[in-house]
């Protein structure tokens, strides 16, 4: 085993800290399975589904599931499993009676050993359970001690494979009438034309070895906005990972957290921690115009002449340096996280621009756990600071001494390698918190109850570029609970949160904002039908003067009941399925933003067993504003019809709905008709194609003073073809 003695001292020394980091991998479980065997231990507690004891698989995706029998239940959070030694509890899903794994990294040929240790929900500790498989191997007969006996080998096998997916997608639209530009749903005339896009996956595989190729492209690419292509590749071991391309570098909850990166990231991991380093860009260079006054202009500024020039301001290339380091396990109680950031606009990259920014931050935090993992609270604190325009003169220790009469302890000018100090950087101040995000986030787990809190401030100064969808200057409080009944048979899902708002009053806006609803899902058996019920409540108040009174702006009170029925009879499946959506609006400031609104939807669909299946559907949505007397009223119905030919693996199908639309004060009575046709086909293995195709035709009724008349068709064929390898 290679040791990392550098990294592993750093992370050891981190340790002794005891503070937070929390990394939860979910996996998505897919549905390929097989026939699954009864293995049990000599307890009788476990049955081992898959892989068998002693039974040799591929490489690649190994699916590893154990049951508790005897009507015992997991206690969620005291579950661990090895693989070969490896601890793999990150990667794996609990239930109530199951605990399963997809494993997709690379095991050599041979034997490999399989341990896992758990609890039952009311405490009892499990006898360790404990079973070897095989990788790679092949049975075979073979002559011991004069007598044929059958036993595994080595397959013949290369070290290195391949796997992955590729999806083709071509949209050609052609729209045709009056009012043809009306469609915004797509940028860039796709409305008009369509697109063609291309995405794969790949993952070459030597040994231990992995090199993953990831990308998107695009023909809705456009020179003058961010980009949409994006591309990825990389390597993959047990000890260290780098890749080159674009990155959603997610690092922790409030200073790097998802932004697309372009760029390069490398990471080192050990068994106790890891470190992670990124450096790219942010956003692209887009740039800006010299243009010039002349004496036509309208609208001229007062301070400039009709000769004047003036620059319409372009975008810099902002890049990005961030690291992090993770310490610490699940299985000791507690991990611990620090993340540092530097981001920046290079000035160099275009010729007109204005404001050049510098933003640096730090975050700490961490995870504690209790023994059995019941209760664990998440915390992190961050601190920011950025430099609206650097290209302003720097601060020296001088003038500041000088302004503010005091002796600092530093000399600004020994940070412009970090960050230029000057009059447009926003000012640190951790003591009020306006320079500061932080969160506290307990969790309690019993049995099937999850109870969620936390606690957030963002304060009005804390900027982040490589997260730029933070809200600041709110303060959070927030409570979700998840319970699972009978069961599971009833699932009830809650959450409310409160914000305070405009915490430094610097404006006139909202200053108070709370959230609340409730779910409800109840499913008595399979024979009878699945009832959904919901609540939402959100609640806005904002100064609308400059005294500060406060006023109920807007209240929403919105809730939702719904029924599904399945049922099998002489082998014809039969979905029934309805809703009821109602949401009531009320503004005591502005009256007249006021409303009411009702959905009604309902759908049958049946599948035959010679293939042949239908689904039909109605919506209704109304909604109604005493104030402007306004009834909007749109009907909506649906209709499919397939049919699958089994014996050479294709759907065909076709489809019709219609939208139609009654004239409002401000709006016009209109029909929008679809009509069209569909393709499934297998073509051969891991190799699909779809295709759909119709006419789209839009009928605008004519209102004179409001609008004019829109009649225009779009004319439409879909093609996706896709590969899996």
């Amino acid at each position: 085993m290679i040791k990392l003695q550098g990294v592993t001292k750093l992370l050891d020394f981190f340790g002794g800290l005891r503070l937070y980091f929390m990394a939860i991998i979910i996996i998505a479980l897919s549905t390929q399975t097989t026939k699954a065997q009864d293995h049990f231990d000599s307890s009788g507690y476990w049955n081992i589904l898959a892989p068998a004891p002693g039974s040799s698989i591929d490489d690649g995706d190994i699916f590893i599931a154990v049951q508790l029998m005897k009507g015992e239940k997991f206690n969620k959070g005291a579950v661990a499993m090895w693989i070969d030694e490896y601890l793999v509890t990150f990667q794996t899903r609990v239930t109530d009676d199951k605990i399963t794994l997809i494993y997709s990294h690379h095991l050599l040929n041979g034997k490999h050993h399989i341990r896992v240790n758990a609890q039952t929900a009311d405490g009892g500790i499990l006898t360790p359970l404990n079973w070897d498989f095989f990788v790679g191997m092949e049975e075979t007969t073979i002559i011991q001690d004069g007598k044929k006996r059958r036993a595994l080998i080595e397959k013949d096998e290369p070290a290195f494979s391949i796997s992955g997916a590729i999806n083709v997608d071509s949209r050609n639209n052609f729209l045709d009438g009056n009012g043809k530009e009306l469609p915004q749903e797509a940028k860039f005339n796709a409305a008009q034309y369509g697109y063609q896009e291309v995405s794969l996956d790949v993952t070459p595989r030597y040994k231990r070895f992995s090199f993953p190729i990831s990308g998107f492209f695009t023909s809705t690419e456009n020179k003058y906005l961010q980009p949409r292509n994006r591309y990825r590749v990389g390597i993959n071991s047990d000890y260290f990972e780098a890749y080159y391309g674009d990155h959603f570098t997610m690092y922790d909850n409030l200073l790097v957290n998802g932004n697309k990166i372009h760029g390069t990231e490398l990471i080192i991991k050990t068994p106790k921690g890891k470190f992670s380093a990124v450096y790219g860009d942010l956003t692209k260079p887009i740039d800006g115009k010299l243009l010039r006054l002349t004496s036509d202009y309208i609208g001229l500024p007062y301070n400039l002449r009709p000769d004047s020039f003036y620059v319409e301001a372009g975008t810099y290339k902002r890049k990005i340096a961030a690291g992090r380091l993770d310490y610490g396990t699940i299985e000791e109680g507690s991990t611990f996280g620090v993340t540092v950031m530097k981001s920046w606009d290079d000035t160099t990259s275009i010729r007109f621009g204005s404001n050049p920014k510098q933003n640096i931050g730090f975050t700490v935090d961490q995870t504690m756990y209790s023994k059995n993992r019941v209760f664990s609270i998440n915390s992190g604190y961050t601190f920011t600071l950025t430099t609206n325009d650097y290209s302003r003169h720097a601060f020296r220790k001088t003038e500041v001494d000088s302004v503010l009469k005091t002796n600092l302890p530093f000399d600004p000018q020994t940070l412009k390698p970090l960050i230029v100090l000057n009059l447009s950087t926003s000012p640190l101040n951790i003591q009020n918190q306006s320079s500061v995000a932080w969160y506290v986030k307990p969790q309690i787990k019993i049995k099937n109850n999850t109870l969620d809190l936390e606690a957030r401030r963002v304060g009005s100064e804390f900027v982040s570029f490589a997260n730029p969808y933070v809200m600041q200057d709110i303060q959070e409080y927030s409570a979700s609970d998840n319970l699972a009944l009978w069961e599971h048979r009833i699932n009830v899902q809650a959450r409310y949160a409160y914000n305070f708002n405009n915490l430094y009053h610097k404006s006139i806006y909202t200053t108070h904002n709370q959230f609340g609803m409730a779910n409800l899902y109840f499913a008595p058996s399979e024979k009878l039908p699945a009832l959904t019920a919901g609540a939402t409540y959100n609640q806005r108040e904002m100064n609308v003067d400059t005294t500060h009174d406060n006023f109920d702006k807007d209240n929403i009170l919105s809730y939702n009941v719904g029924l599904a029925y399945s049922f099998t009879i002489a082998g014809m499946r039969t979905d029934l399925n309805g809703s009821y959506i109602n949401s009531n609006r009320v503004s005591r400031a502005y009256p007249e933003n006021g409303s009411i609104s009702n959905i009604i939807t309902t759908s049958i669909g049946q599948d035959y067993p010679f293939g042949l299946s239908y689904n039909l559907g109605y919506s209704n949505y109304t909604t109604t504003s005493a104030v402007q007397a306004i009834n909007q009223n749109i009907n909506a119905y649906n209709g499919v019809l397939s049919f699958n030919i089994k014996k050479i693996k294709g759907v065909i199908s076709a489809n019709y709905s219609l939208s139609k639309s009654v004239a409002t004060q401000f709006t016009p009575s209109g029909a929008r008709h679809i009509g069209g046709f569909g393709y499934r086909q297998a073509i051969f293995k891991g190799f699909n194609l779809n295709m759909d195709g119709g006419l789209s035709y839009y009928d605008n009724l004519e209102i004179v003073g409001f609008v004019l008349p829109a009649k225009y068709d779009s004319k439409f064929l879909n093609i996706n073809l896709n590969y899996s390898f």
